[in-house]
């Protein structure tokens, strides 16, 4: 990146614009008396939702911060497979292999959410480890459908 010409690139002038303006926001919050805005996250998930989990809630009518706040408490009270599994069929909800994710979620409107280090803090690769007490060949299979193509449809 070419820098500005007091020697910042982009994303340097914008990490120091990011910073002087919230230094403003504190300042303007404590003239006015108004309650500080956090700047962290309620609840032990980090991340949020991506664009594809939204659009996903909002077409089933499902909250996804609920769901996914269910999925992170349920992964929280178990300490293996089965319990979790246990945890998720009490909430209404099915644990899954998934096609490319190595396991899925499965709500009661049928939406899919991948078991993974946004929710659970864990790294996909640590996941099978707390489910080896489960026969994950007995557990439903999901597979992403198949696209429809117009040769396929007939009216």
């Amino acid at each position: 990146m070419e820098p500005d010409r007091r020697g910042h690139t982009y994303r340097e002038a914008a990490t120091l614009f990011q910073g002087a303006a919230q230094e403003i926001s504190r300042e303007l919050e404590l003239h006015f008396a108004f309650e500080p805005v956090t700047n962290e996250r309620k609840g032990p998930i980090k991340y949020a939702p991506t664009k594809a989990q939204d659009e996903q809630a909002r077409r089933l009518g499902v909250d996804v911060h609920e769901l996914r706040n269910t999925i992170r408490d349920c992964w929280d009270r178990s300490d293996n497979g089965r319990s979790f599994q246990a945890a998720l069929d009490h909430e209404g909800l099915t644990l899954a292999r998934g096609d490319r994710r190595g396991f899925v979620v499965i709500d009661q409107a049928g939406g899919i959410t991948a078991l993974g280090k946004r929710i659970l803090d864990v790294s996909a690769a640590n996941i099978p480890d707390r489910f080896s007490d489960l026969d994950t060949s007995l557990l439903r299979q999901w597979r992403k459908p198949a696209p429809i193509s117009p040769a396929t449809c007939t009216t």
